[in-house]
């Protein structure tokens, strides 16, 4: 269910995918060679001027090409020619699912002969290379998927010097240089030609949000449904502004997911409206420490996840043969390349309205047949199985422009994070790098990838049936704060059973840190459930989402019923104080007591009296 739909994939690729297709060629025997030298002109509108001069080498003396074709998704490219050294090459320019196909038609001379060669120019002006949003400029390059042998191979950016220096690029440029306005990276060789080339501008970028949730209840009890916030991680912040209407609670669960709760009767149906900003950045924030319980978590099997399956295991063996000294980052850069490469996404399921998730082990059996959950499970079944933990995160993925955008839930994304101890959690997105013809997002954040929730193979919670998102260019402040909730009596009897509850709401914006709260007496002892009682208390309080509040109930141990004092109940959280007197009074002494001692020995006197005046009648009678 969670996989991107046909015409989002038609309409957010924003890579030129290069499929070299020589007509008289046999794909299992290479015929020809060929060099390559590419540029990409990015203008100050963001235009790219490609210019690709191609020369092909016959291997042989009985073949030779009659035609080149690439294909370009979407409908972005203009002005598109070629020529050779004899004047124009004939053209076709046919519009596919997959995007704009441009055929180059080789009528002008033809190359027979081993060692003969041939060297013709492309040309044409894509809209989709390069694309800013907001105050960030995102330029992708996909590498070339060649069936010939590549003799040589070179590829030169440029880009106007007003874009500034590149925030991330990969892979990193073998020499960089400036002139006429213009910075010039030059790539070459099998760093280029193996992936595609990702360069952003820009270290972060803001959204305003709205989700829209449908909760029914079909239970005949009363029941709490679930919904999952935006996410805050490593890559991303999430400001929370409203929920309409508000829940019962929120709380983080086990995978860090902020959820929503809210109480429905049975048969109730509620239409849930959450708002809100969101900001994502570049590199990690911040680097998280996982437990080893954590760990062992997030190396655990599934249906999903058959990690220990011999099929999963051989196959990782396969991958990682004379690797096995590598790195944990550099393993799973080895896995995720594998999996992008390997699987295929099948849009006819798309077309058919077949989601069903298939996992890691149908996946890697018929890799045809994929989806967006097919290259997640297997990544993460291949990444668990080398030691490395690994989750699937949900969310949805833009296409880069600054327009507003809605999605529904049929078009949710979702990716890979695995857990590095050096860098924490990092993002892969196996899938985005099949259908983006080979551009890695791998170890960064292309800030158009925002997080909705973490996904173990087995949460009950509620997506949401559609999200509209904007870029905006006003970061918005992030608000903090918490409100203490005391409720106890200022006099309490001695030794008899009192009991304090402290409530701790969130009244910000943004998720409330992990803290601490303290409770102190002098005299009075304080117990928690399965706790020693004891003048003073620390506990660990969880992070509270928006909406959210956590609560505490205490018993209070006051000593013997003669006991007689003043004590001071203080409470302390994330640095605001609150002091309460109480005031222990013994039995003897106590209002109520008092009244009810007296009124109990005037009842027992009045049932005295009674008891003689029936005694002495029966008496006289007899």
């Amino acid at each position: 269910m969670l996989n991107f739909s046909q015409k989002f994939f038609t309409t957010a690729l924003l890579l030129v995918v290069f499929l070299i297709a020589i007509s008289s060629v046999n794909a299992q025997e290479q015929k020809f060679s060929a060099k390559y030298n590419i540029s990409y002109d990015v203008s100050v509108d963001g235009v790219t001027e490609v210019t690709e001069n191609i020369q092909l080498k016959n291997l042989t003396d009985k073949f030779f090409p009659s035609n080149f074709s690439l294909i370009v998704p979407g409908s972005e490219i203009f002005d598109t020619q070629a020529s050779d050294s004899q004047g124009k090459l004939e053209m076709q320019t046919m519009k596919e699912k997959a995007g704009t196909k441009l055929i180059v038609k080789f009528t002008n001379q033809q190359i027979i002969g081993i060692g003969k060669e041939y060297s013709f120019i492309l040309k044409f002006k894509d809209k989709g290379i390069s694309k800013k949003l907001g105050e960030v400029w995102s330029i992708r390059v996909p590498k070339i998927t060649q069936q010939t042998q590549v003799d040589n191979f070179s590829l030169r950016l440029s880009v106007p010097t007003s874009f500034g220096d590149p925030d991330y690029m990969s892979p990193a440029p073998a020499k960089t240089d400036e002139s006429g306005g213009r910075i010039i990276f030059i790539f070459e060789g099998d760093p280029a030609l193996q992936s595609g080339i990702s360069a952003i501008f820009g270290q972060s970028l803001d959204y305003s949000f709205e989700a829209s949730y449908s909760l029914k209840n079909n239970s005949i009890f009363p029941k709490f449904l679930s919904i999952p916030l935006m996410l805050s991680s490593n890559h991303q912040k999430t400001l929370i502004e409203n929920i309409s209407p508000r829940p019962e609670n929120s709380e983080v669960d086990g995978e860090g997911n902020s959820l929503a709760f809210f109480k429905l009767n049975p048969g109730e149906m509620q239409e849930i409206k959450v708002s809100g900003h969101i900001k994502t950045y570049l590199t990690s924030l911040k680097k998280e420490f996982l437990s080893n319980v954590k760990s062992g978590y997030y190396l655990e099997e599934n249906k999903y996840w058959t990690k220990n399956n011999p099929v999963i295991k051989d196959k990782l063996s396969e991958i990682l043969k004379g690797k096995e000294n590598f790195s944990s980052l550099q393993k799973a850069k080895e896995i995720d390349k594998f999996v992008s490469n390997f699987l295929r996404f099948d849009s006819s399921r798309v077309e058919k309205g077949d989601f069903l998730r298939l996992g890691s082990l149908t996946a890697i059996n018929n890799p045809e047949k994929a989806l967006t959950a097919e290259f997640v499970d297997l990544e993460i079944a291949l990444l668990r199985s080398a030691g490395i933990p690994a989750r699937q995160i949900i969310g949805f993925a833009l296409p880069q422009g600054g327009k507003p955008f809605s999605y529904h839930n049929s078009s949710l994304h979702s990716w890979v994070e695995f857990y590095d101890s050096d860098l924490g959690w990092v993002i892969a997105d196996p899938s985005w790098e099949n259908t983006t013809g080979g551009a890695a997002l791998f170890n960064f954040n292309d800030l158009t990838h925002l997080g909705l929730a973490g996904f173990s193979g087995e949460n009950k919670f509620i997506l949401p049936d559609k999200i509209e998102a904007k870029i905006v260019e006003k970061e918005v402040e992030e608000k903090k704060g918490a409100e203490l909730d005391i409720k106890i009596d200022s006099e309490i009897l001695s030794g008899f059973p009192a009991y304090a509850k402290i409530k701790i709401t969130n009244l910000g914006n943004a998720t409330f840190p992990e803290s601490e709260l303290k409770v102190d007496t002098s005299k009075i002892l304080l117990q928690r459930k399965d706790q020693e009682p004891q003048v003073t208390i620390l506990t660990r309080t969880p992070e509270i989402p928006p909406f959210g509040s956590i609560e505490y109930d205490l018993s209070l141990k006051t000593g013997a019923i003669w006991n007689s004092y003043q004590d001071a109940f203080q409470v302390n959280f994330a640095g605001a104080t609150d002091t309460r007197i109480i005031t222990v009074k013994p039995l003897l002494f106590y209002k109520i007591f008092t009244v009810e001692i007296f009124g109990a020995l005037t009842m027992i006197m009045l049932f005295y009296v009674l008891t003689l005046l029936i005694h002495y009648r029966t008496y006289k009678k007899d």
